[in-house]
């Protein structure tokens, strides 16, 4: 972007000035590329710089195509007789942001929560399984009778014909 101008023709008649053959040198600052969705459309003009849409529209385009613009600084915008474009410096002042703080401490919570899903997960799956074996172990040894008392003492196997005379 050369330089400004609240007239369209002025604006076309300063870019005409600077179209010449001789090659240029354009000093500014480079921005990124807007999103062709940010923009409205009204009469032939957009509220965005958007490359992308530029190339649809376009007619003479030598494919080549960047990712961004440069807004041209004072010596270019006076050589084609525009204004300059109204545009904040960069700066290096750092801020405190609290919510960058805020999300971090979220993350943290989540992923917190996260290890104790995973933790009751497998406790609870291990104490399922350790009830199953129980009860199967259970199921294996038989009906249980709540009368008799256990004995301390290893049973002993009986055969069956001596405990029970004449039978077989």
């Amino acid at each position: 972007m050369i330089g400004w101008s609240d007239q369209r023709s002025a604006a076309v008649a300063g870019g005409d000035r600077l179209a010449g053959d001789a090659t240029m040198t354009i000093r500014g600052r480079y921005y990124p590329a807007e999103s062709p969705d940010q923009d409205t459309f009204e009469q032939h003009e957009y509220s965005a710089v958007a490359p992308a849409r530029f190339v649809n529209t376009w007619k003479a385009f030598d494919d080549r195509m960047y990712g961004g613009y440069v807004v041209a600084d004072r010596t270019t915008a006076d050589a084609a007789d525009l204004g300059t474009i109204a545009d904040r410096a960069p700066t290096r002042e750092v801020q405190f942001d609290w919510l960058n703080l805020f999300y971090a401490v979220e993350w943290v919570v989540f992923a917190g929560f996260a290890v104790f899903l995973w933790y009751r997960f497998v406790k609870d799956a291990w104490e399922r399984e350790q009830d199953e074996a129980r009860e199967a172990a259970e199921a294996a040894a038989g009906p249980v009778d709540d009368d008799v008392e256990p004995v301390d003492e290893p049973a002993v196997p009986v055969d069956d014909a001596r405990a029970e005379p004449g039978r077989r």
